[in-house]
Formats: structure tokens, sequence, C-alpha cells
């Protein structure tokens, strides 16, 4: 792994290397991990509405992680819950866009 970039131990770390940025099938396949571990899909009850949230302490890997995005065409929205950096994408247009071309690792999420 570190060959490709990556650190051992504390994930908090590391940011997504510089080679993943060369290719859009490396960034989609590198935010579909990124959201089945630090990621969430919240549906909000009542009004048929969904959010991809990513969630992480290391502020340049959200840097990366936002970088990534704006790449393959997403406008993502920032938020600040209880001193805990988010981002997530909330446009219904975007959320389909997301799912056909990222998808999710994650039954749940798929859910």
């Amino acid at each position: 792994m570190k060959k490709l970039g990556l650190k051992s131990g504390n994930k908090i770390k590391n940011r997504i290397p510089k080679w993943v940025f060369s290719s859009k099938k490396y960034l989609q396949a590198c935010i579909r991990g990124l959201i089945y571990t630090d990621g969430s899909v919240l549906p909000i009850t009542g009004k048929n509405y969904t959010y991809i949230w990513f969630t992480c302490a290391n502020s340049d890997l959200r840097e990366d992680f936002s970088k990534a995005m704006n790449i393959l065409g997403y406008k993502i929205a920032k938020w600040n819950f209880n001193g805990t950096p988010e981002t997530y994408i909330g446009s219904k247009e975007l959320i389909r866009k997301y799912y056909k071309e990222i998808g999710f690792n994650n039954p749940k999420h798929n859910k």
C-alpha cells in the first residue's frame, strides 16, 4: 500500500494519492470507498428526499474529496455539525447521477 501512496497506521494522516486523480475511474472507485467507510445515505423521513454525506476529521482528505467530486462534476455543500465538518450532496439530480456513475458497495446505502 505504501508503494501506492498510502501511509500505514492512522487513516487520519492519509490523503487521496495523486495518481488517483489521473483517471475518472480511479476517482469513482476512491469516492465509492470513502462513502462506504466514512459516508452515509440519509433519507429525510416524510420528505421523499435523500442526502449523501461524507464526514472526516482530516481536513486534507476532505479537501481531496471535494476536489475529486468537483472533477467528477458534483457540486457538494459543506456543513459543520457539532464541530464536525461534513460535506454532502443534496441535489436529487446529482444523487441520481452518483447512483448511476459511482454507486455504492454497502447494501444498506443501496437500499
